[in-house]
């Protein structure tokens, strides 16, 4: 009786551990990559560009590192919902001045990498946003 109960407890605590450290990482926000994208973070992402461009402004320019590319998609999908326009940009400079800009990259690159003044930065985990001024 003893094995028998061994048995089924092994497998039931294995269990138990795996969906534990799934659980765990959905909780701390880190589960988007650059070959996947996780629609509540995402949408943290939008409320993060859109709370950081001035209420009289409803776009803003995303500039994003070729590693990050797969975001600017879901990005704009998600701010259009709130009626705010995500727009693309290949240079800080071909923005026209005084509109925001952010710029999306893998989490641990350098920021000297990237082009224009950082006003203010987030990390989400496997990706950074920073907020640009040209």
């Amino acid at each position: 009786m003893p094995l028998l109960t061994l048995l089924i407890m092994l497998p039931l605590a294995t269990n138990y551990l795996s969906i534990q450290a799934a659980a765990k990482e959905l909780l701390s926000q880190t589960r988007n990559g650059p070959d996947h994208i996780v629609l509540g973070e995402t949408e943290t992402m939008a409320d993060y560009i859109i709370a950081h461009t001035p209420a009289n402004h409803r776009e803003a320019y995303l500039l994003t590192a070729p590693e990050s590319i797969n975001f600017f998609k879901p990005l704009k999908f998600i701010a259009g919902r709130n009626k705010f326009k995500i727009l693309g940009a290949k240079s800080i400079n071909k923005i026209p001045f005084g509109e925001s800009a952010f710029y999306i990259q893998n989490s641990g690159i350098e920021e000297n990498k990237i082009s224009g003044k950082i006003i203010a930065s987030k990390n989400f985990g496997q990706v950074t946003l920073y907020q640009l001024t040209n």
